[in-house]
């Protein structure tokens, strides 16, 4: 996470998907987590802008 420049943060989440063959569980999983991260932060009563 950091700071982006307008005293909001910014989450960033990189997956690195080897082999290849893992990429379409990886993605869901993906889907899955920042759907929890999503939750949890709009559940903290915080503005959650999603680009």
């Amino acid at each position: 996470m950091s700071e982006d420049g307008n005293g909001a943060t910014v989450f960033v989440w990189i997956a690195d998907r080897v082999p290849a063959s893992l990429t379409d569980r990886t993605a869901q999983m993906m889907e899955l987590g920042i759907g929890a991260v999503r939750r949890t932060l709009e559940s903290a009563d915080r503005v959650v802008d999603i680009r």
